[in-house]
């Protein structure tokens, strides 16, 4: 450690301290350390009024921002949401979240004040939205919590003994069954809208195409598949 005083123009990275009367270490007010010799140790100018509240409330606005969309995607997805809808509504965010998140990235770069906490919790919202959009995860984690209960309704279905409708079947509502528009497939549908149902639909046998006339699907297993008709 140097005891020479630190050159005029040095403030800390962390809190903004004023180090020009000290010797070289550390700041007393926040403990980060400084070094006069070398430059990117110290800021040459205190941060302006509006940084500083910037810098303070970035963190929780952006973590917001993102574990809002994260969390809502999540639970669209696991819902059986319109995959193309989802993509749509991700999209409008992006616009409108990015700026944001660049913004906040620059001014902890700026700070050279990047903190672990933060940083993981932004990386996961963004991981957990891109791999729902990508791989629908959730939608595939909730069939698979649900599949022996659908699969006992679309028996009974088969069997022609159905259940009275509306039925819930977990996070589901079964509005309207299916077992002859097209031939060999069940539709459990969650939603019977004119413009087409959309649900789970059961293969008498494995099929490598949707087995209905769709406007978005998800391939849940070799029979199994979530699609949203047109």
């Amino acid at each position: 450690m140097t005891d020479r005083a630190t050159p005029s123009g040095c403030y800390c990275l962390g809190c903004d301290y004023d180090l020009r009367t000290l010797p070289a270490g550390a700041c007393p007010e926040c403990g980060r350390a400084f070094d006069p010799a070398n430059a990117r140790s110290f800021r040459a100018r205190p941060r302006g009024e509006a940084e500083r509240i910037a810098l303070r409330t970035s963190r929780p606005v952006v973590l917001a921002l993102l574990g809002v969309p994260a969390v809502a995607a999540m639970g669209l997805s696991a819902a059986g949401f319109d995959p193309i809808m989802l993509l749509f509504g991700s999209c409008i965010a992006t616009g409108i979240i990015g700026p944001v998140v660049g913004t906040w990235a620059t001014l902890e770069w700026r700070a050279r004040s990047f903190k672990a906490w933060p940083m993981f919790a932004v990386l996961f919202c963004l991981l957990a939205i891109a791999t729902t959009l990508l791989f629908h995860w959730p939608l595939r984690l909730s069939f698979a919590l649900h599949r022996p209960a659908l699969e006992r309704l679309a028996a009974q279905a088969q069997a022609g003994t159905p259940p009275a409708l509306p039925t819930r079947v977990g996070l589901y509502t079964i509005r309207g069954i299916d077992t002859t528009t097209y031939p060999g497939v069940i539709g459990l549908h969650t939603d019977t809208s004119p413009s087409g149902p959309t649900g789970f639909y059961l293969t008498a046998v494995p099929v490598n195409s949707p087995p209905a006339n769709e406007w978005s699907w998800v391939r849940l297993t070799d029979r199994w598949w979530w699609i949203k008709e047109d």
